[in-house]
């Protein structure tokens, strides 16, 4: 017999014996955990639905008469049925439709009892997700007519306080606002706007508040009413409050440059770090390592040296510039921060000679500052009001630019980048094989750690931001 024959052979017996294999496999072991642990967590779901049903049932019994003829509690309870049906559907899966296929022994429908185990966990999740709202709806109802007089003295105070902010203003907030104008003229029509959204707040409180006095003088009190009016006033002073702090806050920041630039990162342990140069006001520091989100990290993985924050003097912190840049540029254009220059038939920007430490300081010193161009400046503006992160004309800012990689060769994050080119090389590799073929060791088909590092590694480059 020729040898291909043979070969043909070997291979039909080699396709029989894997087929007799899968045929006699069954239903894997690991199939039935995936099931056990769905049934677990379907388990866990529906005890977490009654208890929640059972707080709320707690609330209602305490004032039966007040609270069952709520639209509010009929609400819940038709959200209560409506999660016992899908938790119902997701016992059916457990229940009805898993055992058939685990009972016929067929190694086939491993995956289809995978997902359909999937499937119930993931309904009976949806069933539970939210469920303590019903709860708190009762309990605050509840709270509408036994804290009654509390909530009515709580929104009484806002209303008085937000009354000095009607028809004739906040007096000091506008005295601070008209000083801050006369420094910095571009930012009064911003600040006027957010006052007099304050002021339009603020008379929308007054109206609830004379609401809220018609609903307690009423001769039969309707507590739900009247606390819902309450609660809203409350929240509505809590929100002026808070726009006349950050008005407040604007007009502090308005004398100040900050920027933030992302000077190294490194991930550790499955951890990842920045560490920060701040500006602000000519006045430079360094960070210590911050711990950032894996997010964060990834987000700005390619902005290395670049400033992802930068709010330049006059400028309010809503305008700040966020979107990642080569430090500076964000003052390049300002009046306040120099002019342009034509030179041999082209324009350059030049900063004044007060802020030329600060201007060093955010090019990194040196001398390495260049006077930018007006076309560069264009394509800088173009670019970042589009969204996108901009790199310089040649792509020389970022991580991957060649200024970048010359100033901030000593990195951490070039460091990392070095070791895992190195650790993920063809020498690396096939040293690491021929140890482990010739030493006789068991890894057990676990990765080397070297191996399983610089792969890690090699996808982590990436909180920003104030």
């Amino acid at each position: 017999m020729s040898r291909a024959a043979w070969a043909g052979i070997l291979l039909l017996g080699a396709g029989l014996g894997l087929a007799a294999y899968f045929l006699t496999r069954g239903i894997e072991a690991s199939t039935l955990e995936a099931v056990k642990a769905a049934e677990q967590a379907v388990e866990g779901d529906a005890a977490s639905l009654e208890r929640a049903h059972g707080d709320f049932v707690r609330i209602v019994g305490q004032a039966p008469d007040y609270l069952e003829g709520q639209p509010d509690i009929a609400a819940a309870r038709k959200d209560f049925e409506a999660r016992r049906a899908k938790m119902a559907e997701a016992k059916a899966v457990l229940t009805e439709q898993i055992p058939p296929l685990i009972e016929s022994g067929d190694y086939e429908n491993n995956d289809r009892v995978v997902m359909l185990a999937q499937k119930a966990a993931a309904t009976s999740s949806q069933a539970v997700g939210g469920v303590s709202k019903n709860a708190g709806t009762a309990r605050r109802l509840l709270r509408y007519k036994t804290d009654h007089a509390t909530l009515m003295q709580t929104a009484r105070a806002q209303v008085t306080a937000a009354a000095s902010l009607g028809a004739e203003g906040d007096t000091a907030l506008e005295n601070q606002i008209q000083l801050a104008a006369t420094r910095y003229p571009e930012a009064k029509p911003k600040l006027d706007a957010r006052l007099t959204d304050m002021k339009r707040h603020a008379a929308q409180i007054a109206k609830s508040g004379a609401d809220l006095e018609r609903l307690a003088a009423a001769a039969s009190i309707d507590y739900v009413a009247a606390g819902k009016t309450a609660d809203a006033v409350i929240q509505g002073g809590d929100k002026l409050a808070k726009m006349r702090a950050d008005i407040e806050s604007d007009i502090a920041d308005l004398g100040k440059s900050v920027d933030k630039i992302l000077e190294d990162m490194k991930e550790e342990n499955g951890r990842y770090y920045h560490q920060y140069k701040v500006v602000e006001n000519g006045v430079a520091r360094t960070t210590g390592w911050e711990e950032v989100t894996r997010s964060v990290y990834q987000q700005h993985r390619e902005h290395l040296g670049m400033a992802i924050y930068s709010k330049p003097e006059g400028k309010l912190a809503s305008e700040a510039e966020t979107v990642a840049a080569p430090p500076g540029y964000n003052y390049v254009g300002n009046e306040r921060y120099g002019r342009w220059e034509r030179r041999n038939g082209q324009e350059f920007w030049v900063f004044y000679g007060k802020y030329s430490l600060m201007r060093d300081l955010l090019w990194g010193g040196g001398g390495r500052y260049r006077s930018v161009p007006r076309t560069s400046y264009r394509s800088y503006r173009s670019t970042i009001g589009s969204g996108k992160p901009f790199y310089g004309t040649k792509k020389q800012y970022g991580s991957k630019g060649t200024v970048t990689k010359t100033r901030y060769s000593g990195s951490n994050y070039y460091k990392q980048q070095r070791r895992s080119k190195y650790s993920g090389s063809k020498y690396s590799g096939s040293r690491r094989s021929s140890s482990r073929r010739y030493s006789g060791s068991s890894s057990g088909g676990r990765r080397s750690g070297g191996s399983r590092g610089s792969r890690y590694r090699s996808s982590s480059f990436g909180g920003g931001g104030k």
